[in-house]
């Protein structure tokens, strides 16, 4: 039987529905694989917008944002080329190498981060930033701990003042607002992800109220809010226990499909396509 895992994340409870055999090959069996190009471009693009927001001087000039994203992308390729010296075996997606490659996501995260300033920056968004990669390591009432973070949590300007104030307490009745960053260009079918942040932030901060979340989609530079008021810490620890059941019994379905193309373990896969 496998070790039970330590703790319920969305990104290995998601990889693991998508398919089984993934999720053992990377997280249970450590089987090496190179970097992938969306990966480092979207680490990448987060990274710089957590130091935009951070820094929170705006608006910042295009040299300014030129810095922001060349420093968080030499960053990312470092540190990619540290896990995988030979990048001309790293993944990518689409049919060419070179135009989802480095060229690809340079101009790609440039792109980004300006229009992550232009949304920002606008005069019809009422919300601040209380958090930047809000970390949540909470436990669910079966005892299994949820992990995460938060790309961006908001919140209207009087309770960000509580918030700074007051921290993890005293957060009685505010009302918060959860966005992830997404880099890619398919829209997310479901809103599981931004479930779990509102679990996970309702658990760490007793008494606040997340009433919404969103997607920020970098190619349309807009956010699109879905509803997220049917998650409850008790519909994600029914999930949990079930995942855990599966992952201790050894039960990796696989899911061959169109994305076996981009498995970075299809040689290693019986049912890749």
């Amino acid at each position: 039987m496998t070790s039970r895992p330590k703790y319920l994340s969305h990104s290995a409870y998601s990889q693991f529905l998508r398919c089984g055999l993934q999720y053992k090959y990377e997280r249970i069996d450590k089987v090496p694989a190179p970097p992938a190009w969306y990966f480092i471009g979207g680490r990448a693009v987060h990274l710089a917008t957590e130091r935009m927001d951070a820094a929170g001087t705006w608006p910042y000039a295009a040299d300014q944002l030129k810095e922001f994203w060349e420093a968080a992308f030499d960053q990312e390729l470092d540190l990619a080329f540290r896990e995988w010296p030979e990048d001309s075996e790293w993944r990518h997606t689409g049919r060419g190498s070179v135009e989802h490659g480095h060229d690809y996501w340079y101009n790609r995260g440039l792109l980004a981060v300006e229009a992550w300033q232009d949304w920002r920056t606008s005069p019809a968004r009422n919300l601040e930033v209380a958090g930047v990669e809000v970390e949540i390591d909470e436990e669910l009432p079966s005892g299994i701990r949820i992990k995460g973070y938060i790309d961006r949590v908001f919140v209207d300007q009087e309770a960000g003042a509580s918030w700074a104030l007051r921290g993890a307490g005293g957060m009685q009745g505010v009302q918060a607002h959860v966005l992830d960053l997404k880099s890619g260009t398919k829209r997310p079918s479901g809103a599981l992800q931004l479930g779990f942040y509102k679990v996970g932030l309702e658990l760490k901060f007793p008494g606040i109220d997340v009433r919404s979340g969103a997607w920020w989609m970098a190619k349309d530079a807009k956010e699109f809010v879905v509803p997220i008021g049917q998650f409850t810490a008790d519909k994600i620890d029914y999930l949990a226990q079930d995942y855990y059941k599966a992952v201790e019994n050894d039960i990796f379905l696989p899911n061959p499909g169109a994305e076996c193309m981009w498995c970075p373990f299809k040689k290693q896969c019986p049912y890749s396509e």
